[in-house]
């Protein structure tokens, strides 16, 4: 079950204004931060299933971009 503290916050956001480092800190409160998937990603599902349609999409293509993001290590390899 996803934090009803988090969920009523993440309501009020309007997903058009957010920009790339407020959605990494939205997911980091989320438990997805860091540059790392969480171990468990059920706290995120029930998260973003309790979200607004236009929120979630908004923190879903966060993840997206966190899981397909080159590392910085990587780069300088």
């Amino acid at each position: 079950m996803a934090d009803p503290g988090l969920v009523a916050a993440a309501a009020t956001i309007d997903p058009a204004a957010l920009t790339v480092a407020e959605v990494d800190a939205l997911l980091e409160v989320a438990g997805v931060g860091g540059g790392r998937l969480p171990e468990r990603m059920a706290p995120v599902h029930a998260l973003v299933a309790a979200l607004p349609r236009p929120v979630a999409e908004r923190l879903l293509a966060g993840v997206l971009d966190l899981v397909y993001r080159p590392r910085r290590a990587a780069l300088t390899e």
